[in-house]
């Protein structure tokens, strides 16, 4: 009988709850495609390099929302849509 190796990825914590996702089976939620996402993005950074380089002729005084917060809403918003049916 083969052992099984159990492998857990640990995500930055969420709201101070820990998130570890593993391969096992069991419960499973349609939100945790944007876990990973999240957490690759953090490490990467590259949804923060992409809102660097995007201009943003809004006029300062009046920004509530930085372009970085915008795309990442709405690159979450595109990877949360791409799930399926709910």
């Amino acid at each position: 009988m083969q052992k099984s190796s159990r492998k857990k990825l640990t995500f930055s914590s969420a709201k101070r709850r820990l998130v570890e996702a593993d391969f096992e089976g069991g419960a499973v939620t349609s939100d945790a495609g944007l876990l990973l996402v999240r957490e690759t993005d953090r490490k990467l950074g590259l949804i923060r390099s992409i809102s660097k380089r995007m201009a943003d002729g809004r006029q300062e005084g009046k920004v509530e929302h930085s372009v970085e917060t915008m795309l990442r809403q709405r690159v979450m918003g595109a990877v949360r849509g791409m799930g399926g049916s709910e």
